[in-house]
């Protein structure tokens, strides 16, 4: 039997137990689930909240990258008209140089405004924009400078044509040469051996005097082309010196020697009662810039000068030794004024090492051509004395 007919049995009073029990256990149940709809319902008002408010912030980041959009577009086109107007100031800084103080101001600008949106962004990128700063600021400069140079460059070659020597070589590769220089001037000053600036130091330490010497020598005449016009030509005239070497003559490197102050004689070459006072010319063939007349004139007037002042009753010949070639007026004025030429004689590595012995004692000692002493330095004053090409 089951409990609703056992309640019957009881009659009315088990039926009025039986509704109070059902009543009872409904009301429990009704209120656990109340319990669970309200705990449900605080969780989906929670989600909603979570969810209106991130609506609320993808609203405001829509609405900053509409701002930022705008305003790079706003950066964007000025930065265009920017670089067009610095590209025209640039252009004519080679005469107004305070263009290109502006000009460079102008592009700090926009590098403080790059730097300034990587640090006021919501995730600040504070190292990145010390970085972007600082890369910037050293491009700015190194770009000045060889600009600079350019411009004064391009200022001689339309001013004086024959003066642009050497223009094969671009400014980047002249600054090279100015440091190469500087750095074996501080070499020969510390009383070191100049063959250490093409050995690494390992190098130096593990190979021979002979191999060590030999390794320099190779990556003095094929290594890269770090030269300043000065340097290459310093080499031109040594080249032409010891042609003149060869076939007897005693050499004076008188433009190695004597620098900028060198009068335009670069070699005083001495044979019997002959003296033939020359300037070197190592021209671009690639350019095909001509020797022009005044050169010609400065040669001869060079020689007339040296003659007097030495007060030399010899015959003294001017001479212009080049790479590449003397325009039309030049070749006339050599022919009238005496002077002779020697057109395309190119240049190439020699015998450049310098054998002597010493006076004092018979030591034998060798001159590479980046030691200190090297123009200074004769060769065949003593018997046994003689040019090599390797050590």
């Amino acid at each position: 039997m089951d409990t609703l007919g056992a309640l019957l049995v009881l009659g009315i009073p088990g039926i009025i137990l039986w509704v109070w029990i059902k009543i009872h256990v409904l009301k429990d149940k009704n209120k656990n689930l109340l319990k669970t709809v309200d705990a449900r319902n605080n969780e989906v008002i929670s989600e909603q909240d979570k969810i209106l408010k991130l609506k609320n912030r993808i609203e405001i980041l829509d609405n900053q990258l509409k701002d930022f959009e705008s305003e790079k577009r706003k950066f964007a086109d000025v930065k265009d008209f920017a670089e067009k107007t610095l590209k025209d100031w640039e252009k004519q800084s080679a005469t107004f140089p305070i263009l290109r103080d502006w000009a460079d101001r102008v592009r700090s600008h926009f590098d403080d405004l790059i730097v300034r949106g990587l640090t006021q962004k919501p995730r600040p990128a504070t190292a990145a924009a010390a970085q972007v700063k600082e890369a910037r600021a050293n491009a700015r400069e190194y770009k000045k400078e060889a600009e600079r140079l350019a411009a004064l460059l391009a200022i001689y070659e339309a001013q004086a044509p024959w003066l642009s020597e050497y223009t094969d070589y671009t400014v980047e590769e002249i600054l090279e040469g100015v440091k190469e220089e500087e750095t074996l001037k501080e070499i020969y000053k510390n009383g070191e051996d100049p063959a250490s600036y093409f050995l690494t130091k390992t190098e130096s330490n593990q190979l021979s005097t002979v191999e060590r010497n030999q390794v320099a020598l190779d990556r003095y005449w094929m290594g890269s082309r770090k030269k300043t016009a000065w340097t290459a030509g310093i080499q031109y005239e040594r080249f032409v010196g010891y042609q003149y070497e060869i076939k007897g003559s005693k050499v004076q490197y008188h433009g190695a020697l004597n620098g900028v102050d060198d009068l335009g004689i670069d070699l005083v070459c001495t044979n019997g009662s002959t003296v033939h006072v020359v300037q070197c010319k190592r021209l671009s063939p690639v350019k095909e810039i001509p020797v022009r007349e005044n050169v010609i004139a400065q040669v001869y007037g060079a020689a007339k000068f040296y003659a007097l002042e030495k007060g030399l009753m010899l015959d003294v010949i001017p001479v212009l030794v080049t790479t590449y070639e003397c325009s039309e007026m030049a070749r006339m004025f050599a022919k009238h004024l005496g002077v002779q030429l020697v057109e395309k004689l190119a240049f190439k590595p020699y015998p450049c090492f310098k054998c002597n012995v010493s006076q004092l004692n018979g030591e034998k000692i060798y001159h590479l051509p980046f030691d200190l002493q090297y123009d200074a330095t004769q060769v065949g004053d003593m018997p046994g004395e003689f040019y090599a090409m390797t050590v």
